[in-house]
């Protein structure tokens, strides 16, 4: 039976409280991990896990959970950043681009795993099995404070981005003056069959496509492109992409979803 090493270590010394050699199947996902626990006779709260999704726990068979001593856990107000995160995080392999396109691909982007499908182009046909999932995080916003939200709804049921899948070549086509890229995940291994397409309004495309056929397809919207002027073709062909392929837009930390002709609404 497979074990994984879990280790918590006091933030404020750095020494070892306690570590437990668990059956993989009973340890935690650190996304659904309890914030608050006991250990001996003392009360903790958990502030970081390493690494941060169950795919990378199992793979390396270590959970560091970094915790802080506090007196009375009734005194403790803990909030999250976001009032969702996606369960699943990608899988770590070669990227696997197409060869037409990894030909010309510049260096790969890095990003933050916490962002990761929190907006995304979802299939239109299946966007109802998200209902229960986007009250969830509807309940999560009107319980937020000026600090932030004091619940995280995991996402568990995850839709394919379009049925049949959107091709990834074709997408690149449609993006104005695009560069391609592979992906990591904090500076992290390369994600499997990941890409990133980049439009010249600095309007992100990114997700993971086996073969070339797009499974999963996120959105960042542009801080500051190169060309502002470009962003209104950017909008105009991801709105293509959604009207072709009948996807809505989900931005799920607003737990708000945009038909094609609303996805400026979105991203502006």
């Amino acid at each position: 039976m497979r074990r994984v090493r879990v280790q918590f270590v006091d933030v404020e010394s750095g020494r070892t409280v306690e570590e437990a050699m668990l059956p993989v199947e009973r340890v935690p996902n650190p996304l659904e991990l309890k914030a608050q626990l006991r250990l001996g006779e003392e009360h903790w709260v958990v502030i970081r896990a390493e690494p941060a999704g169950a795919q990378e726990v199992t793979a390396t068979g270590h959970l560091r959970l970094t915790v802080r001593r506090v007196a009375d856990l009734t005194t403790v107000d803990l909030v999250f950043d976001a009032p969702t995160l996606c369960a699943r995080l990608p899988e770590i392999g070669d990227a696997d681009l197409p060869q037409a396109l990894a030909e010309n691909a510049e260096p790969p982007l890095t990003l933050d795993r916490n962002t990761w499908r929190q907006v995304e182009l979802v299939s239109r046909t299946h966007a109802e099995r998200l209902a229960a999932d986007l009250q969830a995080v509807r309940r999560n916003i009107r319980k937020a404070t000026e600090r932030g939200y004091p619940d995280l709804h995991v996402r568990h049921e995850l839709i394919p981005s379009a049925t049949p899948p959107v091709g990834l070549e074709w997408l690149v086509g449609l993006v104005r003056k695009a560069t391609v890229h592979a992906i990591r995940l904090d500076g992290l291994q390369t994600v499997a069959s990941g890409f990133a397409i980049r439009g010249a309004s600095g309007l992100l495309l990114y997700g993971v496509a086996p073969f070339g056929r797009i499974e999963v397809l996120g959105v960042e919207a542009p801080a500051q492109g190169d060309e502002p002027h470009a962003l209104y073709h950017d909008l105009a062909a991801l709105r293509e992409v959604g009207a072709v392929h009948e996807m809505v837009l989900l931005d799920w930390c607003r737990a708000k979803v945009y038909p094609p002709d609303r996805f400026p609404d979105a991203l502006l």
